[in-house]
């Protein structure tokens, strides 16, 4: 990631627990290539914005390690996923290592996910999260990172679809 700063930077943290290792019906992390967040990486790539991705459950970085991370390449905006590391087939129930990330995390953050997706208000009441996507991320993503860089205001983002975010103290969707 040498070089200029991305504009964004995607996120797959590692969510493995003690708890989710317990919980696990094959006893241990199956770290899978994070597709979701791929994709929409090269959707923002192929729209003329320079996304990146860093895979730190594969790497097997702490919370710390991986926000060291963050702040060392200095995106301009930061989306993290909390989408389970595998799947339903085995979800990680436990996203304590998440939350740690977010809260340590500065700038803007975007959260997306199957988390955010079916609770927003809970994405938001666990964790600092400037946006939530809510639903298939990439055109979402896309339209709120151009309406962020470019300045939006409230109202460009309620013409968002799958958007919540904070106006107020009050979660807006």
């Amino acid at each position: 990631m040498a070089g200029t700063s991305p504009d964004v930077l995607l996120v797959n943290p590692n969510r493995r627990t003690e708890s989710n290792h317990k919980h696990s019906h094959i006893k241990g992390p199956r770290p899978r290539q994070p597709l979701g967040i791929a994709y929409t990486a090269a959707f923002l790539n192929r729209e003329g914005l320079k996304a990146r991705l860093l895979d730190a459950s594969i790497l097997n970085w702490s919370a710390e390690r991986t926000a060291a991370f963050i702040r060392s390449v200095k995106p301009r905006i930061t989306v993290v996923s909390t989408t389970s590391l595998d799947r339903w087939q085995n979800p990680d129930l436990d996203l304590s290592q998440v939350f740690a990330l977010l809260n340590s995390l500065e700038g803007t953050v975007i959260v997306e996910g199957t988390h955010g997706t079916v609770t927003p208000q809970w994405i938001f009441g666990k964790c600092r999260a400037d946006f939530v996507i809510r639903g298939e991320p990439e055109l979402t993503t896309l339209e709120t990172v151009r309406a962020i860089l470019s300045g939006g205001a409230d109202a460009t983002f309620g013409g968002i679809a799958g958007l919540s975010w904070k106006k107020d103290g009050k979660i807006v969707s």
